[in-house]
């Protein structure tokens, strides 16, 4: 339940709000925070179901036997995505003047 509850900071960004847990990104500053999991490959979501997810598969309405074809299919999507993002920050927040 910790990541449904939310705390307003002052000077701080909470943006891209996420389905489930709130907002996975925000700056401070000229820093950035975000709650994406690089390290989850499509090997590791692959695993997931027989590693003890599937029970939190089905509660959020994903067919475990389908997450290996679901996560191959958005992996270009992704990448894409965490490029653009850090491109954006990089160019609008990093090399901002203070």
């Amino acid at each position: 339940m910790a990541h449904r509850l939310g705390v307003p900071v002052p000077g701080v960004w909470f943006g891209a709000p996420g389905v489930w847990f709130g907002a996975p990104a925000f700056r401070a500053g000229r820093s950035l925070g975000v709650q994406f999991r690089p390290e989850i490959t499509t090997a590791v979501v692959h695993r997931y179901p027989a590693l003890g997810g599937t029970e939190q598969c089905v509660r959020h309405g994903v067919d475990p036997e389908e997450l290996p074809a679901r996560g191959r299919a958005l992996e270009s999507t992704a990448r894409d995505n965490a490029g653009r993002l850090t491109d954006a920050f990089l160019d609008r927040v990093a090399t901002a003047s203070a």
